[in-house]
């Protein structure tokens, strides 16, 4: 999402002679800027809904495992049966979010350090 915008904006920063004057360099460096801010607020958007996910995923696998601990209690086999199928599978499912937030949040991270260096340099043009 945000790589097209940084390669944009690395070529800008890099070339110090963007065709014309400062003043083109400036609003050029200005339009990434807005962009990149809008790139932010929809990467916070998606980071905060894999949140909401891991969080009902997670719940998910409680439910499951106490099931099955209910089940066990009974002894009902086949419900204990399904109740760790659902868990196994609730159990990847949690792994696999939490792996996704952590990526999201370190890619939010980085987006935001090279906004901050956009504004710094729009700054001192």
């Amino acid at each position: 999402m945000f790589e097209g915008l940084k390669a944009r904006l690395e070529k800008i920063l890099a070339d110090h002679t963007v065709p014309g004057e400062p003043r083109q360099r400036a609003a050029l460096l200005h339009s990434a800027l807005i962009e990149a801010r809008v790139a932010l607020a929809t990467m916070r958007d998606a980071l905060a809904a894999s949140e909401r996910q891991l969080t009902s995923e997670q719940k998910q696998l409680e439910d499951a495992e106490r099931r099955g601990r209910l089940a066990a209690q009974i002894p009902d086999p086949e419900t204990v049966q399904v109740a760790d199928q659902f868990a196994t599978r609730h159990r990847a499912r949690v792994g696999l979010l939490e792996k996704k937030v952590s990526v999201q949040r370190e890619e939010l991270a980085l987006a935001e350090r090279e906004v901050e260096q956009m504004t710094t340099e729009l700054k001192s043009l």
